[in-house]
């Protein structure tokens, strides 16, 4: 059970990865103007001025100091950080010397394999026991989900503040059910992050003086692919595991969306385009912050649809109904041109 000292070692692990990523971030600006490290604008990009790209590291240094200092040496996350780094030194390279698709995916491929060795995959603490052949099937629903996340952060990292508050709101949706199921080591590890890419944010809002580069969407990526699966999240419903499904709802449908837009086009899926649904808003004259206010709003309803369906107050089929109307208001949201009525005539 989580006492009143665990909520108290929370709390504190919470400001600290705050104010210790409130003072790298600063450092780090510095660093990229010094040594050029900035990423310019681009007809795909909606920033005006080059701004530093090394956010990334902010994050993950005041992420690693705060863990350092308050998670327990008793639980062996050797491989879920050797994968985590892993992704931030790809991206790190990716921002500094672009590297090819290829490339991107083989350092991809290695850190998901990490993760896996690690032992972060779907197995039956999660749903139930299982028979030999289905837990490779697993295995490899676990590489793939792991690659989809992963990539989904690094796509939605578009616009000033996004991928953050995308991750923000997902990593408290977790949060919620790691206190609920009380499993205090996955709080604490989710508190940390959020804290340092709270203190991230701060810099990183519109107008942004940093960003997070491939480095820290990749790592961040990492994080909310693996985080699922530290979860027990068949304690109350046989299909539980769907639940970080519908958490990480966005970013997801972000991917699924962008392959059908550009394959449409004709256009390589993992080749830049203003097809981003940040782009549509933004085409429509929605603010950067309504943008954001936009996604925090939509995290909401998914973390309020995922516990009532985690919990068996609401069944599957109810569930997916549920999100089936979700997708379609988010669709017109995105692609229906009367949106643009609402918001000229406020």
């Amino acid at each position: 059970m989580i006492g009143a000292e665990h909520f108290i070692i929370l709390a504190l692990a919470f400001v600290c990865a705050f104010m210790v990523s409130l003072f790298t971030v600063p450092l780090f600006i510095k660093i990229a103007l010094i040594r050029g490290i900035l990423d310019s604008p681009t007809t795909l990009k909606n920033h005006a001025v080059a701004t530093p790209y090394l956010g990334g590291l902010a994050v993950y240094s005041a992420f690693i100091i705060v863990l350092a200092l308050f998670f327990p040496g008793y639980w062996n996350l050797s491989f879920f950080l050797i994968g985590a780094t892993l992704l931030l030194l790809l991206g790190l390279v990716d921002d500094l010397v672009p590297l090819s698709a290829l490339y991107k995916f083989l350092g991809q491929v290695i850190a998901a394999l990490c993760f896996l060795k690690g032992g972060f995959s779907l197995k039956h603490e999660f749903i139930g026991a299982l028979s030999f052949s289905i837990s490779i099937f697993l295995i490899l629903i676990s590489f793939f989900w792991i690659l989809t996340i992963v990539n989904a952060f690094n796509l939605i990292d578009i616009m000033d503040g996004l991928a953050a508050t995308a991750a923000i709101g997902s990593l408290i949706g977790f949060l919620i059910f790691a206190l609920f199921y009380e499993v205090y080591s996955v709080s604490l590890l989710i508190v940390i992050c959020v804290g340092s890419l709270f203190g991230f944010f701060i810099f990183n809002k519109s107008p942004a003086r940093i960003y997070l580069g491939d480095a820290g969407s990749l790592f961040i990526g990492g994080l909310l692919a693996t985080i699922p699966f530290m979860i027990p999240w068949g304690t109350y419903t046989v299909f539980g595991f769907f639940t970080p499904l519908i958490i990480l709802a966005v970013p997801i449908f972000e991917v699924i969306s962008l392959i059908i837009i550009r394959s449409y086009k004709r256009i390589p899926f993992y080749l830049g385009s203003r097809d981003h649904f940040a782009h549509y808003l933004i085409d429509k004259k929605w603010k950067k912050s309504e943008i954001l206010l936009f996604v925090s709003f939509i995290n909401s309803l998914l973390i309020c649809l995922a516990f009532l369906f985690n919990i068996n107050i609401l069944s599957l089929p109810t569930t997916c109904t549920i999100a089936v109307i979700l997708l379609v208001a988010w669709c017109a949201t995105l692609y229906l041109k009367f949106t643009h009525l609402f918001i000229d005539n406020r």
